[in-house]
């Protein structure tokens, strides 16, 4: 659940426009053949347990309940509670930077502990784990803590990206980064969350409720679940 902003190209160069049209994907299989991937995981509802501090935000800021409503539009701007507060873009994004620049909030655990076993399993098989998030600029460094603290592996942390086409695979909450990776050709993995079950995900993207899930998509490549 993040603000689409600005996309920053000038690391990566990854950033593109979606395609239409349904491409090849990728599997398990493909990961344990020795062929290397570019894969991509989102922050935000993937490995930063956000939900609870925006909930707080909105409460604390506006008054605002956003579970009343059932948490179920990933747009805030769907909300009949901001649009009725007549909420700005702006009253929305600082409610967001509060959080994606609190240090506090970025000491604390993962969304799923597991996510840093099967990225460090990727890393280990030879395959390239960027993490790609549309946070702003401004919480590059509390975004960073956040992944050393819960010593999660990745090769490069991507801020300000609009679109996530490009990767082979990508990990993300956002209905319309999975669908637009789908469209590219990308294998699109969607991470379960109320502001997405309206999205049918069975075949490219496909649905997945954990870490353990994912693992269990992508075997052998990825570690088992059992300590």
């Amino acid at each position: 659940m993040e603000m689409r902003t600005t996309p920053n190209t000038e690391r990566t160069g990854r950033v593109a426009e979606p395609t239409r049209g349904w491409g090849p994907t990728h599997s398990g299989s493909d990961l344990d053949q020795g062929q290397e991937l570019a894969i991509a995981v989102d922050v935000d509802g993937v490995l930063f347990d956000h939900i609870p501090y925006v909930l707080r935000g909105f409460r604390d800021a506006h008054g605002i309940d956003l579970a009343d409503e059932g948490l179920r539009y990933w747009d805030f701007f769907q909300y009949q509670a901001v649009r009725e507060a007549g909420l700005t873009e702006e009253c929305v994004r600082s409610v967001l930077d509060r959080i994606e620049t609190d240090p506090a909030l970025h000491e604390r655990g993962p969304r799923d502990p597991f996510a840093a076993r099967v990225m460090d399993a990727w890393k280990q098989a030879g395959h390239r784990v960027d993490v790609v998030t549309a946070r702003g600029e401004i919480s590059r460094e509390v975004t960073r803590r956040f992944l050393r603290t819960n010593e999660i592996p990745y090769d490069e942390l991507v801020m300000e990206a609009e679109t996530k086409t490009g990767w082979d695979l990508l990990v993300d909450d956002a209905a319309h980064n999975v669908l637009a990776a789908a469209d590219d050709g990308s294998t699109a993995l969607l991470m379960d969350q109320p502001y997405n079950r309206d999205v049918d995900a069975q075949g490219n993207p496909h649905r997945v409720h954990d870490w353990v899930e994912v693992a269990r998509l992508l075997e052998p490549a990825a570690p088992s679940p059992t300590p």
